[in-house]
């Protein structure tokens, strides 16, 4: 799971930063170091990346996640601390969306919310250059950029959300926290039993993403 970047979605955040009356809050975060060597068995493909990305999120497990990132400044770790934090929401979200409403209808919620899931990873297209790799999923302008370290496929922030990516970066991480502090609120709504089918769920984020674009 991670959230899809598409040409749509990066003209929303933007179009979302420039209709905010105060800039976002940064939080303070200590630098991590997710580029340690690893010590799991070597990958077989770059989408086994992507699939242990998924399953830290929906086990709520950031340190999982933040380990899937390869960071090279004390700055990407950061971003990557942050993306982690929404990401979990976003995975107890999915996860309470399958308790009540069943698997298939998780995966309509996760397409709402933009959310890239284990079946866009075995769909995509991968291309492979010795030690780098890129999954192409919507958008063939911003495919995921991995890099592989000690046999073991991360994500390289560098070049897929960084430096290098062309990407408004602190623009997209404050988008994908706001999506992440939205899936928190509903996914404790879905507990509760605010929704009564996966339909009114799916119209609240709509609803919701709508207002945050300032639409």
């Amino acid at each position: 799971m991670m959230l899809r970047i598409t040409r749509p979605i990066i003209a929303c955040l933007l179009g979302a930063a420039l209709a905010a009356t105060e800039p976002a809050s940064r939080p303070a975060v200590e630098p991590v170091d997710s580029g340690a060597p690893a010590t799991r068995p070597a990958d077989a493909s770059p989408v086994d990346a992507m699939l242990r990305y998924n399953a830290a999120m929906r086990a709520g497990d950031t340190q999982g996640i933040i380990d899937s990132y390869h960071t090279t400044t004390p700055e990407e770790a950061r971003y990557v601390r942050l993306i982690a934090d929404a990401e979990t929401h976003i995975g107890r979200l999915l996860t309470e969306s399958a308790r009540r409403f069943g698997e298939p209808a998780a995966k309509k919620v996760g397409k709402a919310i933009g959310d890239l899931g284990d079946d866009d990873a075995r769909r995509a297209k991968v291309t492979t250059d010795g030690d780098t790799a890129q999954l192409v999923f919507d958008d063939p302008d911003f495919p995921l950029n991995l890099i592989r370290i000690d046999g073991v496929w991360k994500y390289d922030f560098r070049k897929w959300l960084g430096a290098e990516s062309g990407l408004p970066t602190q623009i997209w991480v404050e988008g994908a926290m706001r999506t992440g502090h939205l899936a928190k609120v509903l996914a404790q709504d879905v507990a509760i039993g605010k929704f009564k089918t996966v339909d009114e769920l799916i119209a609240e984020i709509e609803r919701e993403l709508k207002r945050q674009r300032g639409e």
